[in-house]
């Protein structure tokens, strides 16, 4: 009885800890589908399609998909898991590519080498969670997502060295995402022990990386603001003494006109 009161304790916390992350990743998902239609900016749309992607790839692994929305297919199960965290990584890149690249003459060519060969990985891994064996596209997504990830992190980092001030919340956010994952693998091949940080450590990678995206999204949005502002304000000078030089010019005219 009480093996079976520590268990019920100990799965209520962990039902709590569940909604609340499904929850917050819902809100983020609407708020950010809202922002796009309202700005039509396609960073909204990409970082919402990675939001839900990320988190239906975590409610397949932790069960929660199988057990509610598709309980009568159990192919489809195995399947979900590597097809989500494949579509993950794919808005992740289209996100990347552009958050952090807005400007083509901004892309060197190595950057442009490098996100070619993400799109190139994002289909081969998408590929291979619909027709591969389950155990094969499981290594292909493994290797592809953590090629994607450190991909993610170099092209922000030399966004970071642009004294890109968005690029630093990129980083972190990825890095946490990174670290999350590593905890993970390294719990289930028994090398990190378990616990309750370790088995869910890519919801709480997942939800920094959430977090984190969205202050650097709001803070590019506010840096654009602010740059547009200060065109404005170049532009009314401009005009200003456009408007002060014409005045100028009449006004000398009209003294020539009064000397002769």
């Amino acid at each position: 009885l009480l093996l079976q009161a520590d268990f019920y304790s100990t799965d209520q916390k962990r039902q709590v800890a569940e909604g609340l992350y499904y929850g917050a990743m819902m809100i983020m998902l609407v708020y950010n589908l809202f922002m796009f239609f309202g700005i039509r900016d396609r960073n909204f749309l990409y970082y919402a399609g990675f939001v839900a992607c990320i988190g239906m790839f975590v409610s397949s692994l932790t069960g929660y998909s199988y057990q509610y929305f598709w309980p009568e297919s159990p192919h489809w199960n195995g399947t979900s898991i590597s097809f989500f965290l494949s579509c993950a990584v794919m808005f992740a890149t289209l996100f990347t590519h552009r958050f952090l690249f807005v400007d083509v003459r901004s892309r060197p060519v190595p950057v442009r080498v490098a996100l070619s060969v993400m799109y190139a990985m994002n289909l081969i891994m998408l590929l291979s969670s619909i027709f591969l064996p389950y155990t094969l596209s499981l290594i292909i997504l493994i290797v592809g997502s953590v090629v994607a990830c450190f991909g993610a992190l170099a092209m922000g980092a030399y966004c970071w060295t642009k004294n890109e001030i968005a690029a630093r919340y990129y980083v972190l956010a990825w890095g946490s995402l990174l670290v999350g994952g590593i905890v993970l693998a390294g719990n289930k091949f028994s090398i990190i022990p378990q616990n309750m940080f370790t088995d869910n450590a890519v919801q709480i990678g997942s939800s920094m990386l959430v977090a984190l995206l969205s202050f650097a999204i709001a803070h590019r949005i506010n840096e654009e603001r602010r740059r547009r502002y200060d065109a404005q304000l170049e532009t009314l000078a401009h005009e200003r003494e456009a408007r002060l030089a014409k005045e100028e010019a009449l006004q000398t005219q009209q003294q020539a006109n009064r000397e002769l």
